[in-house]
């Protein structure tokens, strides 16, 4: 989402819808030259990370692919109309950018420096629990915004699910921090003294 559709909540003219317009065109063309050059430095971005962090990255860099082809479709102001008055959709783009993008990029960053014995099934753990906290909430929040958009009210006990989907973001975190304090050695844990 560009700042010119946020400011269509409170304002919604006409300049503002091709102001994001054009900002979402060029977020597809940044994206379009970003992949490009991913792929040409594949294989020397794989050598450089262990496995957790190649997939936590990987995960980060499909975050941002769809965020930015869904809101590709945002540059049609009708649709652009859609989505700002859906509230839901807008979390979700919000949600997908700062979750499901930059924070599991920082966890990927966060695993590269984390030594190989403190890379433990706890550490995993952590990881699965956030990534799946941000999947739920995010399906949540946009097939909420669908049940919005066609008016068929809320899905069952949405409120209790997505507080349940957003207790697993700081569950995970917990988790993959704490590892920091064990290590694994011949597949036993101990904690660090």
């Amino acid at each position: 989402m560009t700042f010119a559709l946020a400011v269509t909540w409170s304002t919604p003219e006409t300049l503002l819808f091709w102001i994001n317009s054009i900002g979402v065109l060029l977020q597809l063309l940044a994206l379009f030259l970003l992949v490009k050059a991913i792929l040409q430095s594949q294989q020397e971005i794989k050598a450089l990370l262990n496995k957790q962090s190649f997939i936590l990255w990987y995960l980060a860099f499909v975050g941002l692919i769809l965020k930015i082809l869904v809101q590709g479709l945002v540059a049609v102001p009708a649709v652009a109309k859609i989505s700002y008055t859906i509230h839901n959709f807008v979390i979700g783009f919000i949600h997908l950018l700062v979750l499901g993008c930059l924070s599991v990029f920082v966890f990927g960053a966060f695993l590269i420096l984390l030594s190989e014995e403190r890379r433990t099934i706890i550490s995993k753990l952590g990881l699965i629990t956030f990534v799946s906290g941000i999947i739920i909430s995010e399906f949540l929040l946009f097939m909420q915004g669908i049940f919005h958009w066609l008016e068929m009210g809320f899905i069952t006990r949405y409120y209790e699910q997505i507080f349940a989907a957003s207790l697993l973001l700081p569950l995970g975190a917990i988790i993959l921090f704490s590892s920091t304090f064990v290590k694994s050695t011949n597949n036993q844990l101990s904690y660090l003294k």
